[in-house]
């Protein structure tokens, strides 16, 4: 199920008529609603989002925004889209400061997360995502000497076409520069470690489809939109935010099934 978006004469045009099983008003949005970094962009008039005529989607809310660049007079559109966050999404913090093995503390996140994504992806350079967590709760940064609910990422338009990207530092042995470093998506901006901590990012665009190079909203059966973690020898925070249920395996209903097969046959076996 996909809904092609493109835009004519200034004017939002929905090329598939399965618009029609949406509301484009089943939800009030209020400008309020937004991540902070949008309300603080629109404070200073180099952009907009249009929360009048949001769509609802299946998962996902979109609202478009606009961008003005004052430096170059250009105004570019992209799609602001907020999800709701499942379980298992949370902070997995382990702690081996003492040296004694370590110790494992959960802590499950609730809320939104947004992210804006291109309209329309330049095919030739990089192509900017941004990520917000500032409705997440708890704060996602918190404790960090450098705290930020704005994450921005990089890819290739390849790698948009192919529905994300990811990357991995080992950290560094001293030197400066790190022992491993691999991957195809660039973290710009926001996600902040120590100098000597490596970090691991994947980021899935949930819900796009880039295939034609504009942005098409599709059925998504991937359900982590955001992983990031910084690691150390004696520490890691491994943050998970997932915006759809987690299926459990057919493995497992299989496992399940049998296990309780074998209740009944002894359950049979001890009324006789």
């Amino acid at each position: 199920m996909t809904i092609k978006l493109g835009l004519c004469a200034g004017s939002l045009v929905l090329t598939s008529s399965l618009l029609a099983s949406f509301s484009a008003q089943a939800a009030v949005l209020n400008p309020a609603d937004l991540p902070g970094a949008i309300q603080g962009c629109e404070a200073t008039a180099n952009c907009s989002a249009n929360t009048a005529s949001h769509l609802d989607l299946p998962g996902m809310t979109a609202v478009e925004v606009s961008r003005y660049d004052a430096g170059t007079g250009t105004l570019t559109q992209s799609w602001l889209l907020r999800y709701d966050l499942f379980a298992p999404s949370s902070n997995r913090y382990w702690d081996n400061y003492d040296g004694t093995g370590g110790t494992t503390t959960v802590t499950p996140y609730t809320g939104n997360i947004w992210m804006e994504a291109p309209q329309l992806l330049d095919l030739s350079g990089a192509n900017l995502f941004s990520v917000y967590t500032d409705q997440i709760s708890p704060d996602p940064d918190s404790g960090n000497p450098v705290p930020d609910s704005t994450f921005v990422f990089s890819m290739a338009a390849l790698d948009a076409m192919n529905g994300g990207a990811s990357y991995y530092n080992s950290g560094n042995d001293g030197s400066g520069a790190p022992v491993i470093e691999q991957g195809n998506l660039g973290v710009v901006d926001g996600i902040f470690t120590c100098v000597e901590c490596g970090i691991d990012v994947s980021l899935n665009l949930i819900g796009l489809d880039y295939s034609s190079g504009a942005a098409s909203f599709t059925a998504d059966g991937r359900a982590q939109l955001l992983q990031y973690s910084d690691f150390f020898d004696t520490f890691s925070s491994d943050r998970n935010f997932y915006v759809s249920p987690v299926p459990v395996p057919a493995s497992v209903w299989l496992f399940v099934s049998g296990l309780l097969g074998l209740w009944k046959l002894a359950h049979k076996k001890r009324a006789i």
